[in-house]
């Protein structure tokens, strides 16, 4: 009997242990006390069959608490008190023990659960079968299984209905010993009542079904709105609206925000560049984490509605210059290569020429830049190229070089040139072998003396040169004879003196070859070089 009894709990146990629901929710709700009373029934010695025991009274209280969060096991610990009665004894056992509730069918409103343990049974036979061989207050082992059904009421209670066997490792529950070690049955009835821990959250999401209740949103769904995002990611973490899919009202869902984009989801336009993020991504293609995708200095949202640039490229019209510095720095229109239409990229213009690019003629000297760079090879942000105080324009329209300041100024006023620039002063003469200057020559001196009083700033050297016929020694010396000849001339005539230095270099710096008379009357000559 016994062991039918045996074989029929473990087939009802593998029967349970094969159920399982798939879209059952059911969660744990922390640390949990419950009552329970009932009936039980021995199966002992006395009885030849289950149907001839006697029911007896019993009851069990209990702490439960939960070893996963998903309420899929949990373990109970748990005091009961009972009668076991037949013909011919009456006990009263206390089984102590502690189990582990398995639950493999959940849902919401309901839990189903096996339970198997172990634990310490105290029993006394206060009616036994034979005078002789009563029993008080006698310890044993004790193994209960089962299983139970529980059913939530409220957030916090639930009522709860279990059965099963407890094996006990004792024959002596009746004071008889016969066969086997005896065993009773339990049927109880009670509630369990929540003491501490979270609401309970059916779909796993991070909130309470009390507090999904409240916000509105769906208690078997961990993301209502289907954004990609838990609802209670979304109101713990992200402050996101769990019940609309797009928070900020930008085009992209707020899961995509958070996890594909790195965008705000509380924000249409994370960069404050002017676009909102899913313009960005969808329509434009630009970083909508980033307000200069191009890094051209202009925001995208500028680019975009405002300037008609391509937020992509840094320089839209291909010029040489960011889109920015057009329109910050030069003021050039960055949708133009040439803004001014002179023919030279505003790039050019900025980064080679020095030009003003919203001038076709930086200069004002006539002639537009373009025409300046290429056909005359002239500096087209210097009106005078060659500074011989006549512009290129000019220079061009009266058919002189203006790469040649030399043709912009009468002989006598070409030491008004460029600083280092080198006059051959022509018209001065001197007796033969002498550094006496004839009479002929004041004319040119003349010139050239007024000249320097009109134009304090200028510092001139005046150097003296030779042919080869003579000595060298004897031609140095005459150079610079002749070079401070012209200096004291030039000073009797009002010219500082500070304002003049003299240097003879005889016969070494020809500009001719001496084996001719005309080449040796060209390399003696007094030449002018401006010093400042």
């Amino acid at each position: 009997m016994k062991r039918t009894t045996g074989a029929m709990v473990l087939t009802a146990m593998i029967f349970f242990l094969g159920i399982s629901s798939s879209d059952a929710q059911y969660h744990a709700q922390g640390l949990k006390g419950g009552v329970g009373i009932g009936v039980v029934a021995g199966n002992t010695d006395m009885e030849s069959s289950l149907s001839d025991a006697q029911v007896g009274p019993a009851g069990r209280i209990y702490l439960r608490n939960p070893l996963a969060a998903s309420g899929l096991l949990q373990l109970e610990f748990g005091m009961t008190f009972a009668r076991l009665r037949g013909d011919q004894y009456k006990s009263n056992v206390g089984p102590i023990d502690l189990r582990l509730l398995f639950s493999p069918l959940r849902a919401e409103s309901w839990n189903a659960y096996l339970y198997g343990g172990g634990g310490a049974l105290t029993y006394e036979t206060v009616k036994p079968y034979s005078s002789t061989t009563n029993h008080k207050h006698t310890f044993s082992g004790i193994l209960p299984v089962g299983l139970g059904l529980q059913f939530r009421i409220t957030e916090q209670t639930a009522f709860e209905i279990s059965g099963g066997c407890n094996f006990t490792l004792t024959d002596k529950l009746e004071a008889l010993e016969e066969g086997g070690d005896d065993r009773f049955f339990n049927l109880l009835a009670g509630f369990a009542y929540r003491l501490v821990g979270e609401d309970k959250d059916s779909d796993g999401d991070g909130l309470s079904d009390k507090l999904e209740k409240e916000l509105g949103t769906d208690r078997k769904k961990a993301d209502s709105d289907g954004d990609g995002l838990s609802d209670g990611a979304e109101y713990n973490q992200h402050k996101t609206n769990p019940l609309v899919a797009d928070t900020d009202g930008d085009g992209l869902k707020d899961g995509d925000e958070i996890n594909s984009y790195s965008t705000s989801p509380l924000k249409a336009d994370s960069d404050g560049d002017g676009l909102k993020d899913s313009d960005e991504i969808n329509k434009y293609k630009t970083d909508p984490n980033k307000a200069d995708s191009d890094g051209d200095g202009l925001k995208d949202g500028d680019e975009i509605n405002k300037y008609k640039t391509d937020p992509l490229k840094a320089d839209t019209d291909g010029d040489g210059l960011k889109d920015g510095d057009e329109i910050n720095k030069h003021k050039t229109d960055p949708l133009k290569t040439d803004s001014d239409g002179d023919g030279l990229s505003d790039g050019d213009e900025v980064n080679k020429h020095a030009c003003d690019p919203t001038k076709a003629d930086t200069d004002g000297d006539g002639l537009n830049d373009y025409a300046e760079v290429v056909t005359h090879k002239t500096n087209p942000s210097k009106a005078d190229t060659d500074g011989g105080t006549i512009t290129d324009g000019v220079e061009v329209g009266r058919g002189t070089n203006p790469l040649e300041w030399r043709d912009d100024l009468p002989r006598e006023e070409q030491i008004k040139g460029p600083v280092g620039a080198e006059i051959v002063m022509e018209g001065i003469l001197f007796d033969t072998g002498s550094s006496r200057i004839k009479k002929s020559s004041e004319i040119v001196l003349d010139k050239v003396a007024k000249t320097m009083i009109d134009n304090p700033e200028i510092v001139v050297e005046i150097q003296g040169h030779t042919d080869i016929v003579g000595s060298r020694a004897s031609n140095l010396k005459l150079s610079q004879a002749r070079a401070e000849s012209v200096a004291k001339y030039l000073i009797a005539k009002g010219v500082a003196a500070e304002r003049i230095t003299t240097k003879g270099f005889g016969p070494d710096q020809p500009v001719a070859s001496n084996d001719t008379a005309e080449g040796r009357q060209q390399n003696r000559r007094i030449t002018f070089v401006r010093t400042k």
